[in-house]
């Protein structure tokens, strides 16, 4: 027994193995309109034949850019694709190989990519024939899903911190998209002036809360640029930038039903920055709000374990950030998750009706695709807003 033996055994089983043709080919949509709003989304099943004479059935999604002219636009002007094609072409390749090196490796937070088209396509597995799949974001994340996310999120912050010290990351292809003037700050005035119109109509009771909410909610985008902008002394990562529900697939236990695993997707708004970024995001948007309130500290605590753990195992050497030092940053920048909050929240736990499809938005003549959760609120999107506020005003939040 030498290499070459063994070299001949790989390559005969990996060419038995190779597909020599498609046999059948099915394509359908992988999520619904008002699920999406940056690509369209294509499942593939096929049936392939391999150099064997074997046949096997593969399962694929397939990410588009859209082919609207207005909505292709928004999203190059974003840079949406180009980004996410960054970070499975250059970037996710580097944390798999960080994954292989540690003594005990994680398993990949990510499906695996076969193919990408420069800037309009990304074709990876599909998770759901592994059994992964999407939870209702509707009713939002309990304990035991949030608890998961949490440590997966170590693990990833863990893994882009070894290559950003490695300086293996550009960070100009990187700024948080929530920074940038015209991009997102039309987003936060829009909200602020459905929200402001929503809680006038509640009546006399919140007229004193109103008054509050007005006077302080000029500066609220400032507020926000503020705690999302990068310090001198902050613990870098790379976030995943869109970390809420439809952004993840989770594994269940097949007796008691419990998450086992789960899988980030949807990279194409990544950015550098503190991992409170991260944190606040998927707080605000998708852990049950009574969950975050009777467990924040035990989340983080799982966070801040997860974090010293991987990176421990990666061997970083740099200082690692505590419980008490993320809990006293997340204590600061308060304003990020309540600005994720009102813009992002009402939509995301929406009903599809409650918004205009943003294809048809563009089809009716709008210059500026939008996305306006204040028009057709449901309860439940009423219900967060008002506890949301209520929470923001009786800690001076605003």
């Amino acid at each position: 027994m030498d290499q070459t033996w063994l070299e001949n055994i790989l390559v005969r089983r990996h060419s038995d193995e190779t597909p020599a043709k498609v046999l059948d080919l099915k394509v359908t949509q992988a999520v619904g309109k008002g699920e999406n709003y940056l690509s369209l989304v294509k499942k593939i099943n096929a049936t392939i034949l391999l150099l064997s004479g074997g046949k096997r059935n593969i399962c694929l999604i397939v990410k588009d850019s859209h082919q609207n002219p207005e909505m292709k636009k928004m999203t190059t002007r974003g840079g949406f694709f180009e980004r996410e094609i960054t970070m499975y072409r250059d970037i996710l390749p580097k944390m798999e190989d960080l994954i292989h090196s540690m003594d005990h490796p994680i398993e990949p937070l990510w499906p695996k990519c076969y193919s990408f088209t420069l800037y309009d396509q990304l074709v990876f597995e599909d998770l759901t024939a592994r059994g992964y799949k999407m939870i209702d974001r509707k009713l939002q994340q309990d304990l035991a899903h949030s608890r998961l996310v949490f440590t997966k999120l170590g693990q990833l912050h863990s893994l882009s911190k070894i290559i950003l010290d490695r300086f293996e990351i550009q960070q100009g292809n990187f700024r948080n998209m929530w920074c940038q003037p015209g991009i997102t700050s039309n987003v936060i005035e829009r909200s602020i002036a459905g929200l402001g119109k929503e809680i006038a109509s509640w009546g006399d009771e919140w007229k004193e809360i109103l008054a509050r909410f007005d006077e302080a909610k000029s500066s609220f985008y400032s507020r926000l640029v503020e705690a999302l902008t990068p310090k001198p002394s902050d613990f870098l990562v790379l976030n995943h930038g869109d970390c809420w529900s439809n952004n993840m697939l989770f594994k269940n236990d097949e007796e008691t039903g419990h998450p086992i695993s789960m899988k980030f997707i949807d990279f194409q708004i990544s950015n550098i920055g503190s991992p409170i970024n991260d944190l606040h995001y998927f707080v605000a948007t998708s852990v049950q709000p009574e969950i975050y309130k009777n467990h924040s500290d035990e989340l983080l605590r799982t966070y801040c374990d997860s974090l010293k753990a991987n990176l421990t195992e990666l061997k970083y050497e740099g200082t690692v950030p505590g419980f008490e030092e993320l809990k006293h940053k997340m204590d600061d920048t308060r304003i990020a998750q309540f600005c994720f909050g009102i813009c992002l929240t009402p939509v995301i736990i929406g009903d599809k009706g409650d918004v205009p499809d943003l294809e048809n938005v563009v089809e009716d003549g709008s210059k500026k695709p939008e996305i306006n959760g204040y028009d057709n609120l449901n309860d439940r999107s009423r219900t967060y807003l008002k506890n949301l506020i209520k929470e923001a005003t009786d800690s001076d939040l605003i």
